[in-house]
């Protein structure tokens, strides 16, 4: 079994060929002789729902997904994949009480979520505003500041995806610009 100088095997006239085992340790010792290609991140695409039955796959590497919303998501350090893309805007399902005064939406981009829209409510500080999939909430709790027309407004986001308003003034809330919560990374 003669070898190159980088170390890749092939066989030769004195071997037997067995196909699957002389393939593979072809496969193998190519491999070996690339520098990297073990670093290297993988891209996989396919249906939504093929995304959990993947094997081989490490922190880094993403999925595409070809139907529906064709979302981009990303394998995080724990394991987890995280939605990297949304690939436009998602909106925002409101929690009764609240009203949008424009389209409530999120969109993330490059692992990054960024909120636009306008709110108002007849709902009281330490109601929840909207509950965020699980799959776009952070992986620790956030408190921001939002203003409401001229009342600066505290914004809990939890990691159970709650966003919740807490502050002073009128129960009510008139005019609440969902862009003033900062962006922040979900992975």
């Amino acid at each position: 079994m003669p070898t190159t100088p980088k170390g890749i095997w092939s066989p030769d006239d004195g071997d037997d060929w067995d196909l699957t085992i002389d393939l593979a340790a072809m496969a193998i010792s190519t491999d070996a002789a690339i520098p990297g290609t073990g670093n290297v991140n993988q891209q996989f695409y396919g249906p939504a729902a093929d995304r959990a039955s993947l094997t081989g796959v490490k922190p880094g590497d993403t999925y595409q997904e070809t139907n529906a919303g064709k979302l981009t998501w990303r394998q995080n350090t724990a394991g987890l994949w995280r939605v990297f893309n949304t690939n436009g805007p998602v909106g925002l399902t409101l929690k009764p009480g609240w009203t949008a005064l424009t389209a409530a939406i999120f969109e993330v981009r490059g692992g990054v979520i960024f909120f636009n829209g306008r709110l108002s409510a007849t709902s009281g500080a330490g109601e929840t505003m909207f509950t965020l999939p699980s799959d776009y909430a952070p992986v620790a709790e956030r408190i921001e500041v939002a203003y409401d027309t001229t009342t600066v407004k505290e914004i809990i986001i939890g990691t159970n995806g709650n966003v919740i308003l807490f502050g002073k003034g009128a129960s009510s809330v008139g005019d609440l610009r969902t862009a003033t919560i900062s962006p922040f990374p979900i992975n």
